[in-house]
């Protein structure tokens, strides 16, 4: 479990102190999100139904971080968005494993993140940094629905 949780916070605080970059992601100098356009997703009104799911992956991620001799400072929000993300991705045995220590698949997550992030009003402030970033790789092929979806929930 400690290895689990060394890859999710590696994976949150790459997202994080890279996530300020520009929006435009690109492979070899050809940019993957031409044609890609964020469509406006409808907000869940009620997030209380899967709001469980989400309260026990903070709880079991803040648990199994946490050690009496160490300061931690943790954002399970911003490791679940970083997961979340990332699942869109997978598949397989991969996705599965992921959708497990998340709590919810990913078709359920994708619209209740972006419905959280939406909930507040204008004069609340709730800003998340997240970025994807790419190994430029001559064998990677980025699927146009993996942008697509993350375009339009992240």
């Amino acid at each position: 479990m400690r290895k689990t949780v060394a890859w999710i916070l590696t994976i949150c605080l790459t997202a994080t102190l890279l996530g300020c970059g520009s929006n435009r992601l690109s492979v070899n100098g050809i940019n993957l999100m031409d044609g890609i356009h964020k469509d406006n997703r409808e907000v869940i009104a009620d997030l209380s139904e899967d709001s469980v799911a989400v309260t026990d992956f903070s709880i079991r991620l803040l648990r199994a971080s946490t050690r009496p001799e160490e300061n931690v400072v943790l954002s399970p929000l911003s490791v679940l968005y970083a997961l979340s993300m990332t699942a869109n991705g997978a598949e397989g045995n991969t996705k599965t494993q992921m959708e497990t220590v998340m709590g919810l698949p990913t078709e359920t997550l994708n619209p209740w993140m972006y419905s959280y992030l939406h909930q507040f009003s204008d004069d609340e402030t709730l800003h998340l940094s997240n970025a994807i970033w790419l190994k430029e790789d001559d064998g990677l092929i980025v699927e146009k629905d993996f942008l697509q979806i993350n375009a339009d929930y992240y």
